[in-house]
């Protein structure tokens, strides 16, 4: 990770699809950010798959430059949804669907028996 991670938007795949059919059938134009209430840096959204999968996360600080989790970002990406919000759209909290999308990659990975289970 970054030595100062930054927050990022995330939304879950029902909503963008739902957000994308909502905006098929609007009228505005210019440009609407779609991401659910709530952005997480990778130390929040390490410590809620933690919760939901039981394990404690291994962290490491990366010197400038070097590359670093996909999740790890060293300036702000976080959306601004304000605008879908005005025109109508309601997006979720990411708090109220995480655990469960963590739950369905968990359940989708295969069981190995050199996977540690802690």
């Amino acid at each position: 990770m970054h030595g100062t991670p930054y927050a990022t938007s995330f939304v879950h795949h029902r909503e963008i699809a739902r957000f994308l059919h909502w905006a098929a059938e609007q009228e505005f134009t210019g440009t609407v950010d779609a991401a659910s209430h709530g952005s997480l840096d990778v130390l929040a959204l390490c410590d809620a798959v933690a919760a939901r999968v039981g394990r404690t996360p291994r962290l490491r600080v990366v010197a400038p430059g070097e590359p670093a989790s996909p999740f790890s970002y060293d300036r702000a990406y976080a959306l601004d949804n304000s605008r879908a919000a005005a025109l109508g759209f309601a997006f979720e909290q990411v708090a109220d669907w995480l655990p469960q999308a963590v739950a369905e990659a968990q359940a989708a990975m295969p069981r190995s028996s050199s996977t540690p289970s802690a």
